[in-house]
């Protein structure tokens, strides 16, 4: 059973639950963020479908155009990397298995959690938004968390903003990329080539 639609109705147990969960994340942030992640290496995390995966290349492109190519480091799906191939260097492309993400790819193992403190970012980009993101970054070393996702997850992020509906998802992950960009983000100029093999992603 979806828990949002009965909190969209009790609205007191809504804002409850919202004030709760910021106040944990908050505290977490807090113990966890420190300065001495790797000095400008930036994680993007881009756990997606296919679909939705090539929604995020406008964004991911943004932001590997406008920084420092070494220093940025993509997290996805195995499945999803040869997407991205043209954006980043292979090296710089890190995969999470799907059964690193439990109970319907909804929470993030402590395997799952360690990857992110290896590559030990200063700055995390969250252009997932989901529960599986939030349980897969809010411990993390970086200094910097930037991204969208539901209110309930706001305190774990520096820099947030709520998953917008409409009008497109391509506008959803550039806004994000903005954030980190402090600069608007084209999003209209982008083209991929279909050239992989959707395994029912």
């Amino acid at each position: 059973m979806e828990i949002k639609p009965i909190l969209s109705k009790l609205k007191y147990l809504d804002k409850s639950l919202q004030f709760t969960l910021n106040l944990f994340w908050r505290f977490v942030r807090i113990i966890y963020s420190s300065d001495f992640g790797d000095k400008k290496k930036v994680l993007i995390i881009s756990i997606h479908k296919i679909g939705d995966s090539i929604f995020t290349i406008p964004a991911i492109k943004e932001i590997v155009n406008s920084y420092d190519s070494e220093q940025v480091f993509l997290l996805v799906y195995l499945e999803t990397k040869i997407i991205f191939k043209d954006l980043l260097k292979e090296e710089n492309i890190i995969t999470l298995d799907k059964k690193e993400l439990l109970f319907e790819n909804r929470f993030a193992t402590r395997r799952a959690r360690r990857i992110i403190n290896e590559i030990n970012p200063e700055i995390l980009i969250d252009l997932t938004g989901s529960v599986s993101s939030a349980s897969l970054i809010f411990k993390s070393r970086a200094k910097k968390i930037i991204g969208m996702n539901e209110k309930y997850f706001k305190r774990i992020y520096s820099d947030f903003t709520e998953i917008r509906k409409q009008p497109h998802l391509i506008e959803r992950y550039c806004d994000v990329a903005e954030m980190f960009l402090k600069k608007k983000v084209d999003k209209n100029s982008f083209t991929y080539i279909n050239n992989y093999q959707n395994d029912g992603m």
